[in-house]
């Protein structure tokens, strides 16, 4: 019996080799596509025990193609680029890493927050044109007493809610499938998405990309925002 093949289809990171590592010890081996097509993909996987995916598009034309396949699993805890139907038809099972970057992730929401409400992208291209001018960039409010609503309260939202509270956010959210006594630990008040959007200073959206999702901020969403949110 030969050794179990992992395909790669793509991958941002400079090397796998805490990957590699793992399958060795499981006389396993890794091969990483050229490109994340169509052909690049199969050419690595087409026999492929096994298949792993970072930002690569696993369509069912790909899942198609996977003779052996058994398993896909993604670097990361979404899987909206896995067309999930086609992998079930095919008796394939999709994995992911439901703790992967929830500090990198939750940090980096936080930042964006903190650079739209202070609005420092804004400031800096002033300073860069050489205009070091107060009303440019006025009104600046404190995040303190203000609301965050989260679209959304998974991992990274759970992560995010105390970071803003530390600011001095009140924090809300809107998730139909999270328990209210998750919330309650967190502090968070589970609201209904009209509320959430009708009261929040600025909105964070945590929420895969699904049916139910993918018109979920749009024109009639943004009507019901405050004026200044963001």
């Amino acid at each position: 019996m030969g050794k179990t093949l992992v395909a790669v289809a793509d991958s941002p990171f400079p090397n796998l080799n805490p990957a590699e590592a793992v399958l060795s010890e499981l006389d396993a081996e890794m091969v990483l596509a050229d490109e994340p097509t169509l052909e690049g993909i199969l050419k690595v996987a087409a026999q492929a025990d096994g298949l792993m995916v970072t930002y690569g598009q696993i369509t069912a034309d790909v899942i198609k193609g996977l003779k052996k396949c058994k398993v896909i699993g993604r670097f990361g805890l979404g899987v909206d680029n896995i067309d999930i139907e086609a992998a079930t038809k095919a008796g394939i099972a999709v994995v992911y890493v439901p703790d992967y970057c929830i500090d990198e992730v939750s940090d980096h929401a936080m930042s964006m927050l903190l650079n739209l409400a202070r609005k420092i992208s804004f400031s800096n291209s002033l300073v860069q044109a050489g205009r070091w001018e107060m009303p440019a960039v006025t009104p600046l409010s404190r995040l303190r007493g203000r609301t965050l609503g989260l679209a959304g309260l998974g991992q990274i939202p759970r992560a995010v809610a105390p970071k803003a509270q530390s600011f001095g956010l009140k924090v809300i959210a809107f998730d139909p499938y999270v328990d209210k006594e998750v919330a309650k630990a967190l502090d968070v008040e589970l609201v209904d998405l009209d509320t959430l959007l009708e009261s929040s200073n600025y909105v964070s959206v945590h929420v895969p990309m699904m049916p139910e999702t993918e018109k979920m901020f749009g024109a009639d969403a943004f009507k019901k925002m405050k004026p200044d949110a963001l």
